[in-house]
Order: C-alpha cells, then sequence, then structure tokens
C-alpha cells in the first residue's frame, strides 16, 4: 500500500513582501529611528515595564515585559511585527 505524506516547506529565500517589508523597517530606523517610551507601572497585578512607540504616525507599538530585558526582547519583536517583517528575517538576539 503506498501512503502519500505532504510537508511544507517554508522557504528561507527572499520574497517581494518580506523585502519591502524589511526595507520598510530600514527606512524608517535610517530617518530617525523609533523613539520608545518606558513606563516602570507598579498595581495590584505586580510590577512591571510598559514600552510604547510615540513617534509613529501610521503604526502604534505597544509592549510590556517584568524585566527591562524582556522588555527589551518584546520590543524587538514587537517592532517587526508592526512591520509585518516575516520571522526568518528577524534576529531578535542582537
Amino acid at each position: 500500500m503506498f501512503k502519500q505524506i505532504y510537508y511544507k516547506i517554508k522557504s528561507y529565500f527572499p520574497s517581494k513582501y518580506g523585502i519591502q517589508a524589511s526595507n520598510d523597517l530600514q527606512s524608517v530606523l535610517s530617518h530617525g529611528g523609533i523613539e520608545i517610551e518606558i513606563k516602570h507601572v507598579k498595581d495590584e497585578t505586580g510590577s512591571y515595564y510598559v514600552a510604547k512607540s510615540i513617534n509613529l504616525s501610521k503604526k502604534h507599538i505597544l509592549t510590556s515585559g517584568e524585566t527591562l530585558t524582556e522588555l527589551e526582547q518584546n520590543i524587538k519583536d514587537a517592532i517587526f511585527t508592526a512591520f509585518q517583517v516575516p520571522e526568518y528575517y528577524c534576529n531578535i538576539a542582537i
């Protein structure tokens, strides 16, 4: 008996969409960058940090983290998400 198996292969070759999203982000970063306002919040749920973009006219970036290290990683992820940069174009470890 012949059994069919299907695999979905994720392409890591540059796509028009991925290149355009990456170029859009690079353009914003090279023309003044993204200004982020960070607030430390203490309330009944605990203590955490909130980050919000303050200079983007068409996009909003808002994220949080329990520590500044976690917040930094979440900010990077939120920026890539806001600009719809595909995951395989991102190196969040940098």
